[in-house]
């Protein structure tokens, strides 16, 4: 008996194209959920947590003001932290001046 037998072909474009959509979203989402989550422990407000970019397709808020929110390009992600301009830019002013209020934990988090 061949185990694979067992298993559905995915045989169309389509359908590759949608596993793949899906299995990088998943990713997408595990890897930047690391950066809020540290974000969060280091005592950093994230403002914007998105799956996706361009217009967005679903939102909400969470009970500390973040917005949860899912985009029409599912491509990638990015969460935007308390006073970031730009959620891909470098350096942020107040992050850094939270971070250096608390050495430590900002240590603890690297």
């Amino acid at each position: 008996m061949d185990i694979f037998a067992f298993i559905p072909q995915f045989g169309g474009l389509i359908w590759t194209l949608l596993a793949f959509v899906i299995s990088l979203s998943v990713i997408v989402a595990i890897h930047e959920y690391g950066h809020y989550i540290v974000g969060r422990w280091s005592g950093i407000h994230a403002d914007v947590f998105s799956l996706g970019f361009g217009p967005v397709l679903y939102s909400r808020y969470d009970k500390r003001g973040t917005r949860w929110q899912i985009a029409a390009l599912p491509f990638g992600g990015y969460v935007k932290f308390a006073g970031d301009a730009d959620a891909a830019s470098g350096k942020d002013v107040v992050a850094m001046a939270q971070a250096e209020a608390n050495p430590d934990k900002l240590r603890s988090t690297m």
